[in-house]
């Protein structure tokens, strides 16, 4: 990637409502749901832009202890 920092703005407490920067612009959005018996995430993306492949896998690593803390 050319130069290009992405940041994941994580909120571990309650409900998981954060957004995806790249280059100090939002790019994507997630927002955890309640559904019975496990929460859901819905992410959104802006565009649709191979960045966002690479903002899943940081998600993924970024929240590896909020669903696991073992």
């Amino acid at each position: 990637m050319n130069d290009i920092t992405i940041t994941f703005r994580g909120m571990l407490v309650g409900y998981l409502r954060t957004q995806f920067i790249a280059d100090n612009k939002i790019i994507g959005y997630i927002n955890e749901e309640y559904e019975f018996p496990n929460n859901k995430m819905n992410i959104t993306f802006i565009n649709e832009d191979r960045l966002n492949q690479y903002c899943l896998i940081l998600f993924i690593i970024a929240t590896v202890n909020y669903w696991d803390s073992h």
